[in-house]
């Protein structure tokens, strides 16, 4: 969804609340993983969702491509909205969020 990998998911998961548990619909399997309140706390937003795929990817795997893609990707964006959401994310997200939006920590 933030076109950081052109990868398909082999599974579903959603970040909840509430308990952890999977359900079996045909051959799918969904995963509903209990998260934090801290991790919730952007949850459906744009900056939520690319925390959760940056976390996924790997600091380590960000390269310029990464970065022309997260910037076109956060254009929708307010700095307001940024700076809320970003404001529980791990450091070095809100560092590169923040170093590719131009913003100060």
């Amino acid at each position: 969804m933030v076109g950081l990998s052109v990868q398909v998911p082999g599974r579903i998961i959603f970040l909840t609340e509430g308990p952890s548990r999977r359900v079996k619909i045909g051959n799918q399997e969904i995963i509903f993983k209990k998260a934090t309140k801290k991790v919730m706390s952007s949850a459906g937003t744009r900056e939520g969702l690319l925390i959760q795929a940056l976390k996924n990817l790997g600091k380590d795997h960000i390269d310029q491509t990464a970065r022309m893609q997260i910037s076109k990707f956060l254009k929708g964006s307010t700095e307001k909205e940024v700076r809320q959401n970003m404001k529980f994310a791990p450091a070095w997200i809100r560092a590169l969020v923040f170093e590719i939006m131009g913003l100060e920590p």
